[in-house]
């Protein structure tokens, strides 16, 4: 009886069964993300997979997106420089620290789990996935570039940018790509087998 009720209560869900197990995905892969990587975000100096230290490619990746927003910047004209490796001082004297969690590997795995377990071929999803992955790289560029000029002239918007729009855009543009996955490639091969 309750099988059967649940089962009607999916079947009439339609076409939001696919966003519901996005969102699934996407809070499981963040629950497993947070249980198995510790460290502190604001020293980048351990960062642990259970016992193993898991530090080496996230410290890369915070230099590296140092490095490139610090040349964006330099590129259009504003001077910057550092104390730190991983820090970006204009010449009013405000900073932006980059840290592990500005390197979005948390986004990318998400992605890779959403992509992992979405249903669909996988032929496709070996261009695909290494794309969206390109697009989270980029996407994060733009964020970090985003912030730091938002901290160079009004500071007091960083918390709004930080944490609120440019988090959840990132998300969004995440479900997105993921929509044009169901829509171009996962839709498209249901179709033909419901024919």
């Amino acid at each position: 009886m309750m099988k059967e009720r649940l089962q009607k209560i999916w079947r009439e869900l339609g076409s939001l069964q696919g966003i519901f197990i996005f969102m699934l995905i996407l809070l499981i892969s963040n629950f497993v993300w947070k249980q198995t990587i510790s460290g502190d975000e604001g020293n980048n100096q351990v960062l642990l997979f259970g016992t193993f230290d898991i530090s080496a490619p996230f410290n890369y990746m915070v230099i590296h997106i140092t490095k490139v927003v610090k040349m964006l910047l330099t590129i259009l004209g504003y001077p910057v420089h550092s104390h730190f490796v991983n820090d970006i001082c204009f010449v009013n004297h405000r900073h932006v620290i980059v840290v592990w969690g500005c390197t979005a590997i948390k986004q990318s795995f998400i992605f890779l789990c959403i992509m992992t377990f979405t249903q669909g071929p996988w032929k496709p999803k070996l261009w695909f996935v290494p794309l969206g992955l390109l697009l989270v790289y980029l996407f994060n560029l733009l964020r970090i570039f985003i912030i730091s000029l938002i901290v160079q002239s009004h500071p007091e918007y960083f918390y709004l940018f930080h944490e609120i729009l440019l988090k959840y855009l990132f998300y969004g543009l995440i479900f997105l790509y993921w929509m044009l996955w169901e829509e171009k490639f996962n839709r498209k091969v249901n179709n033909q087998l419901s024919v």
